[in-house]
């Protein structure tokens, strides 16, 4: 498999400003930076999660990126 994965990598591009992506590998990139910034939400998505937190007595720890 590792073979197969570096011979699709070095496939020539038709586009070179471009890279080869396998499938799953966005996913997988993005499940990353997750991981290690969080995820972004909007201001005012964040505003009615702490109102509801609020509401229900949750302390909220929600912090804007």
């Amino acid at each position: 498999m590792a073979e197969f994965y570096q011979t699709i990598k070095a496939a020539p591009m038709w586009d070179e400003s471009r890279a080869m992506m396998l499938p799953g590998e966005i996913e997988y990139r993005t499940e990353q930076d997750r991981l290690k910034t969080g995820i972004p939400l909007q201001e005012s998505l964040l505003a009615e999660l702490r109102a509801l937190g609020s509401e229900l007595g949750v302390a909220s720890t929600l912090t804007a990126l």
